[in-house]
């Protein structure tokens, strides 16, 4: 069970997802009673109507996952937060598992990533892409850093100690931050972690993540990567 002596905020990050986020929010007052809750709206077409007690923060128009993250990691910090939870709002995260993720933490862990063991499940030629472009980018991230790497690298349901904060918050994320995470967490020799977790069905909005979407991540992690071998090179 996690240590409710240290203070953890779970960030939930949210675009127009709403169906579901109290339930949500719910769900993790029943896993981490002792946790805050801070939804960053990433300039949704509407404000969300929360009737749960949680912070809320709502941006003027959609800037991305990276801005949604940063504002959480300094709230964290400024607020003496221990430990920083994500749960995305669309219901796939199975929020029961968020204990895990904190226990790990607080075992040692800097970064812990919840690989989905189902991810690749399904058919047709969007999973076969997702595939593809996930065991792509966990290859990239996995020669470039030389360290044990996440299976699951784009997943979203992760959390991070406040070490691990400080560190991470110093550069800039990109609009889809996961491998930039995982890979800055690598480098900078914070220990990361994965555990093992079946994740839901979608039951809210659709994934942001297409094809052109996937295109660029695909490209900006190529690029991160051959950064990261130069400063290896040049050190």
């Amino acid at each position: 069970m996690p240590d409710s002596r240290q203070k953890i905020l779970v960030f939930i990050p949210t675009y127009n997802d709403f169906g579901v986020l109290n339930a949500i929010i719910d769900d993790v007052s029943d896993t981490l009673p002792d946790a805050r809750v801070l939804v960053v709206d990433d300039g949704s077409h509407r404000q969300a109507r929360i009737d749960r007690p949680v912070l809320y923060v709502r941006l003027p128009f959609n800037l991305g996952l990276g801005a949604s993250t940063h504002i959480a990691m300094d709230y964290a910090l400024d607020n003496d937060y221990d430990i920083l939870l994500r749960v995305d709002a669309d219901g796939q995260h199975p929020v029961s598992e968020a204990a895990r993720l904190v226990d790990s933490l607080q075992e040692g862990a800097d970064v812990v990533v919840a690989s989905r063991e189902n991810r690749d499940a399904g058919r047709g030629l969007r999973n076969v892409l997702s595939r593809i472009v996930r065991r792509y980018l966990y290859y990239a991230a996995r020669i470039t850093t030389a360290k044990a790497i996440p299976l699951d690298i784009n997943s979203g349901f992760m959390a991070m100690s406040s070490k691990a904060m400080q560190t991470i918050n110093e550069m800039e994320l990109e609009r889809y931050p996961e491998p930039q995470i995982v890979m800055f967490a690598a480098e900078s020799d914070l220990h990361v972690r994965e555990v093992g977790v079946t994740q839901k069905q979608r039951q809210q909005g659709v994934s942001t993540l297409g094809l052109w979407a996937a295109m660029r991540l695909v490209f900006r992690v190529t690029v991160y990567a051959m950064l990261i071998l130069v400063r290896k090179k040049v050190a």
